[in-house]
């Protein structure tokens, strides 16, 4: 099935609430447009593994402990598009995320995801753009 979530703001007042956790073993979409999410502990969670697609775009994350966390295991399938991830503890974790467009601004770790690409994004005054597996920055 497919489920939309369009011009929400989620605000908790303290880090231990998660705003979306989805998982569907046979499949399925959750698309996010235009969504403010601050003070969550995880704002939104992709359940691996299966073929579950996540797209979110034009949606601003801010003062998270995850931002966006999870993945799957199927590549193009988590998808994220003009979007502001700004004094995040971890703007992305997880695996397979395909990212463009977007703005990371004083995170502590922009991304600590594996498999993820990058497009026409820009990292600002994070104190590690992006983390690799095994803890250490990126070389580039």
């Amino acid at each position: 099935g497919q489920q939309t979530a369009t011009q929400h703001s989620y605000y908790g007042n303290n880090r231990v609430v998660t705003a979306v956790s989805y998982v569907d073993q046979n499949g399925g979409t959750v698309a996010f447009s235009n969504v403010t999410c601050e003070y969550m502990a995880t704002c939104i969670a992709l359940i691996c593994c299966g073929p579950n697609r996540l797209f979110v775009t034009d949606s601003t994350f801010r003062n998270n402990t995850f931002a966006l966390s999870g993945g799957t295991s199927y590549g193009e399938n988590a998808l994220v598009n003009g979007s502001l991830f700004i004094e995040n503890e971890h703007g992305l974790s997880g695996s397979n995320w395909i990212v463009s467009d977007c703005v990371f601004v004083r995170n502590r770790i922009a991304s600590s995801a594996t498999a993820a690409s990058f497009n026409h994004s820009v990292f600002v005054e994070n104190e590690e753009g992006v983390r690799e597996p095994d803890g250490y920055p990126s070389p580039f």
